[in-house]
């Protein structure tokens, strides 16, 4: 092709134009992967910190009723479930939770200096027991 034919320049306008327009999609959509895939990542993390926390107030509400009441049990909760570790007594006394939501583990450590009066100095979220 000669640069003096008509339509040349439209011709390659228009492929310069569509390789732009397509480059600009392909990054758009990998964007939009990106985005759920995150959002799907802060879902999974929620609910792992909601069904630990669920067992840090079971146990509570368990110690509560009884002051020997040890842990170490899996609490079901819906179609999932959480573990309460064995209850270190204290003083202070800690509670150990954990719960696992599609592979990602949320763990809770809380403590109180009473379990008389469940008194709460610390509740924190830790990597390792």
């Amino acid at each position: 092709m000669s640069p003096n034919r008509p339509g040349f320049i439209l011709v390659v306008s228009v492929l310069v134009l569509s390789s732009i327009l397509l480059v600009i999609g392909i990054a758009a959509a990998f964007g939009i992967a990106g985005i759920q895939q995150r959002s799907l990542g802060i879902e999974t993390n929620f609910t792992a910190r909601s069904l630990s926390e669920a067992c840090v107030e079971t146990a509570l509400m368990k110690l509560r009723a009884d002051d020997a009441y040890t842990g170490n049990e899996n609490i079901p909760i819906g179609s999932s479930s959480c573990t309460i570790r064995p209850i270190q007594a204290g003083p202070p006394t800690i509670i150990q939770t954990e719960a696992t939501s599609n592979g990602f583990v949320y763990r809770l450590q809380v403590e109180l200096a009473s379990t008389s009066d469940l008194t709460i100095t610390k509740w924190q979220r830790v990597v390792s027991f």
